[in-house]
């Protein structure tokens, strides 16, 4: 599916709706978008069903059901690719390793990481997994 700058994406098979939010597409702000279709220089209130993340370095995915893990995986990796951010933690618990699993293998189907491990002990441990995502190329497709 091809994807356009400034145009986030939600999951319709989720039960929440999820919005990883862009910034205003004009270059004299920064505003997050809230909804797919929502001005971000509009002031009214979000959609009640839509759940906005915001981008940091980290995404913490204990309050996921466990079959929308591959899909926000996804979503949040490539949503982190635009940002520019290079590397990134994603906290999916200890438990018996099953969320790990999953993680670990839609991080290494996903062509924009190249690299994902166990995060060090005091990032998480094996709670977590650090992913190192590839660089943005430019207009002139240079990283």
């Amino acid at each position: 599916m091809e994807r356009t700058s400034g145009t986030p994406r939600t999951r319709s098979s989720w039960q929440t709706k999820v919005l990883f939010p862009l910034l205003c597409d004009c270059k004299e702000c920064a505003i997050p978008r809230r909804t797919m279709s929502d001005d971000p220089h509009d002031d009214t209130p979000p959609d009640e069903d839509v759940i906005v993340l915001p981008i940091e370095d980290h995404i913490d995915l204990h309050p996921f059901a466990p079959r929308d893990i591959p899909s926000v995986v996804e979503e949040y990796v490539w949503q982190c690719h635009e940002q520019g951010l290079r590397e990134v933690r994603i906290i999916h618990g200890r438990g018996k390793g099953v969320q790990r699993r999953i993680v670990q293998s839609a991080l290494e189907k996903n062509p924009l990481v190249e690299s994902c491990r166990d995060a060090p002990a005091e990032r998480g441990g094996w709670g977590a997994t650090v992913a190192i995502i590839r660089l943005k190329e430019t207009e002139e497709g240079v990283p």
